[in-house]
């Protein structure tokens, strides 16, 4: 498998977190908890390809970490999450990950804080991890639109509510056309229509809110969590705190 000069697991177009094994690996791919919608299931499968990942594949263990340390989050588990991204990170300085890895793994990192509450460090982390994405994938790769949704809702929480704002519309925008990952495209909308009720436009944020509705009325596949917070709109409390 290729290896690009920013040091990214599978080139510009391409990660780990989508799937991809790393280059020698004769196990099968990790599956992706971005696309799976049971967090459940995730969790098992992930703990499955964990245990086949030989132990001299450090770069592929770190990665197995760190979807697992996602679908664990995603399960309201943020201890163990946290501790299993530690072993992520023990890996990465082994074999002094840089690049688009580097950032992936920064990324979790601000998930996790999200996770805490520790929106400011959020901010930190997810600004540094988005800044190091956009210059080696783009604005609109997939992989940089999550940390852009997970760094505009930080900025929300902290009461950055017009930076928020704008950050979110351009996610929304650029992740509406992929449907490759209708999870992201939910959870932007959501986090817009919670940025526009902050600033008073509350016709404009139910009208998002009316157009999630309308694709999981067209079928979209969303974990049962976030179909609830869906539900309590305009109550819903932060989609980044259920699911990163």
């Amino acid at each position: 498998m290729r290896r690009s000069p920013q040091g990214t697991r599978c080139g510009a177009q391409r990660s780990t977190y989508r799937g991809a094994s790393p280059r020698g690996a004769e196990t099968s791919p990790a599956p992706n908890p971005n696309t799976l919608a049971d967090t459940a299931a995730a969790r098992a499968a992930l703990e499955k390809s964990l245990a086949l990942r030989p132990l001299s594949e450090p770069s592929g263990r770190a990665a197995s970490l760190e979807l697992l340390a996602l679908a664990l989050l995603r399960a309201g588990l943020i201890v163990e999450a946290e501790g299993r991204l530690a072993e992520a990170e023990k890996l990465r300085r082994e074999v002094n990950s840089e690049g688009v890895d580097a950032a992936l793994t920064q990324r979790l990192r601000g998930y996790v804080r999200s996770a805490q509450g520790r929106f400011g460090d959020a901010r930190q982390e997810l600004s540094v991890a988005h800044e190091v994405l956009v210059g080696a994938l783009g604005r609109k790769h997939p992989e940089t639109l999550r940390a852009a949704r997970a760094l505009g809702e930080a900025e929300l929480e902290l009461g950055q509510t017009e930076v928020a704002l704008a950050r979110l519309s351009e996610v929304v925008e650029f992740a509406s056309p992929l449907r490759v990952d209708p999870l992201l495209s939910v959870q932007a909308k959501l986090a817009l229509a919670r940025a526009r009720r902050a600033t008073g436009a509350n016709q404009e944020a139910d009208r998002t809110v009316r157009e999630v509705r309308a694709d999981v009325a067209r079928g979209v596949s969303l974990p049962p969590s976030l179909l609830a917070a869906i539900k309590t709109w305009p109550r819903m409390r932060p989609v980044t705190v259920v699911f990163p």
